[in-house]
């Protein structure tokens, strides 16, 4: 939306994901399924928050930032769903009990060391993510500002 007019989408505009091998997508599942595991069958609700931060909001902020091909302020309207994961797990470890299982397995006594936690988590996933994105040489996608042609010219 744009001075209140309802921007037209051209999905040659869309900001393209950088060129990443299955271990990246197989590990982020990974991560994904890990919380899962924490939360429905353990009842470790931080830990699960922790997880789910680390992934979502650090591994995957940085690559949408940093390394998808549009402009900034386009990279930063992908990243919708990575935000609401987290925004998700933010109000799960908050709405938890403090003095249950979900805290004490990590053995935090407060709601202000679990939200500690989980912003140590992603600031944990960015670093991992760079570092991994690094040595397996991926590079950020160029942003060229030019859309691509609907019709081809020539003979």
């Amino acid at each position: 939306w744009r001075n209140g007019m309802e921007k037209l989408q051209d999905p040659s505009s869309e900001p393209s994901p950088p060129d990443l091998d299955g271990y990246w997508y197989m590990s982020s599942l990974v991560l994904a399924l890990v919380a899962l595991f924490c939360q429905l069958i353990c009842g470790w609700t931080v830990l699960c928050g922790m997880f789910l931060a680390f992934s979502f909001g650090g591994c995957n902020v940085l690559m949408h930032l940093k390394y998808y091909s549009g402009s900034y302020e386009q990279n930063l309207m992908t990243l919708l769903p990575s935000f609401t994961v987290v925004v998700v797990a933010l109000f799960m470890v908050l709405t938890a009990p403090v003095h249950g299982l979900g805290y004490r397995s990590v053995g935090l006594q407060s709601r202000f060391g679990a939200v500690s936690m989980m912003l140590s988590s992603a600031l944990l996933g960015i670093a991992a993510s760079q570092a991994s994105l690094y040595v397996c040489g991926v590079s950020p996608k160029s942003f060229s500002g030019e859309r691509a042609r609907l019709v081809a010219s020539g003979p």
